[in-house]
């Protein structure tokens, strides 16, 4: 059975943590999670994506991601990807939740929120991740987002 349990706040932002018997355990900010939440906002960062070294560091060899559109992106799909692309600031995140699915294998959710300019609304989006553990430093195995309806909000 899962049990909820309140992670130390990083800022205000409260972030909540499962386990499945004593597979996880948060007991400091840079624990796995701290680590993996670390690592996932990493990714969110223009210098992390435009730097492909270091993506290949976080992504893991087999990621695999399903795109808004319903495509599906490789590892090297995204590094291409993020190199084409313009610079865009690093968004905001909350409601940050971790799952232990297995003993090396972490789910993680979380919203994103991000303004095409500094007058425009709030875009919303939601996010899962699968974060694999096994080699002691987090990589990111499979991603996906949603994007949230503004009447969802």
């Amino acid at each position: 059975m899962f049990q909820r349990r309140e992670a130390p706040r990083v800022g205000k932002e409260p972030t909540a943590i499962r386990t499945i018997g004593t597979l996880m355990r948060h007991t400091e900010p840079m624990g796995m999670c701290g680590r993996i939440r670390t690592a996932e906002l990493e990714l969110l960062a223009p210098s992390t994506r435009s730097n492909a070294t270091r993506l290949r560091q976080l992504l893991h060899p087999e990621f695999l991601e399903i795109g808004r559109s319903g495509q599906r992106w490789t590892r090297e799909d995204m590094i291409e990807s993020f190199s084409a692309r313009d610079r865009q600031p690093a968004p905001e995140t909350d409601e940050w939740d971790f799952t232990a699915l297995a003993a090396h294998l972490v789910l993680v959710t979380y919203r994103i929120r991000v303004r095409a300019t500094p007058n425009s609304r709030y875009r919303h989006s939601r996010h899962t991740s699968v974060w694999d553990t096994s080699s002691g430093q987090p990589r990111l195995r499979f991603h996906q987002g949603t994007p949230v309806l503004p009447s969802s909000i």
